[in-house]
């Protein structure tokens, strides 16, 4: 095809306003008329410069001086480089990232194609995803127990009820501990609900524990170097599990957990 046909082919899809040359043709999503021939698209645009201008120079890119991305008016159309593109770009000019967040500075860095990158929103995008990381990591690590489990050195068992002589020790504040360690490191039970702890004077190597409203109750073990991963206690229906420490027998006394 000469290029006296392919002006005239442009020409046909061109509606002339304003010294623009809009393209009434098929568009990109960001504005840019396309043109097809013999099964192969590119931009309108870049096709218009070369009928006119001739061959485009070799890594460029053209800038719309007008920045009417439909246009394909070649006397608007400047052969620059990608950097320069994109320095002249209208995000280029914007002093604000989309959050709000000042493009000074220190709070911008320029990435390897010339655009800017908000350091904030970057930032905070980090902090989500290490707590997304770290929701995943927990919520892996956290097996639903049915009926039997052991963390530590606490014995954990299902059961119908409570006897009728264990008291309810539950304390008003603070953590609902099941198993204490002389190190600090206790056994701590947490839910989205109250729970409640009861111990058997008869027995003070037993504890009880009941989940007033939800329907499970996570055993925690307090160590920023665990080894035991936290258990989750189903109480969907009974609501009640028997807490057995080890037995071990101490000057002061019984030792209720020894890990």
């Amino acid at each position: 095809m000469n290029l006296r046909e392919l002006r005239r082919r442009v020409l046909r899809r061109v509606q002339k306003s304003a010294g623009c040359w809009n393209w009434t043709g098929a568009a990109t999503v960001g504005g840019y008329g396309t043109y097809r021939t013999m099964g192969l698209a590119t931009t309108a645009h870049r096709v218009a410069y070369i009928a006119w201008f001739g061959a485009i120079p070799e890594g460029a890119e053209l800038d719309h001086l007008c920045r009417n991305t439909r246009c394909v008016n070649p006397a608007h159309l400047e052969p620059v480089t990608h950097l320069e593109n994109v320095r002249r770009s209208a995000k280029a000019q914007q002093t604000h990232c989309v959050n709000g967040h000042a493009f000074i500075p220190q709070n911008t860095r320029i990435k390897g194609n010339g655009c800017r990158a908000c350091k904030a929103c970057a930032a905070a995008h980090q902090r989500r995803l290490r707590r997304r990381r770290a929701a995943q990591k927990e919520g892996s690590m956290t097996k639903l127990i049915k009926n039997q489990a052991a963390q530590g050195d606490l014995l954990f068992r299902r059961v119908k009820e409570i006897p009728s002589t264990a008291v309810d020790v539950t304390p008003e504040h603070g953590d609902v501990i099941a198993g204490h360690s002389e190190t600090g490191h206790h056994h701590v039970a947490r839910g989205p609900g109250k729970i409640r702890m009861f111990e058997d004077p008869a027995n003070p190597l037993v504890c009880y524990l009941r989940a007033e409203t939800a329907e499970f109750m996570d055993m925690v073990h307090l160590r920023s170097f665990d080894t035991h991963g936290t258990i989750r206690l189903d109480a969907s229906d009974d609501k009640c599990w028997e807490v057995r420490r080890q037995r071990e027998h101490t000057p002061e006394g019984w030792r209720r957990v020894a890990d």
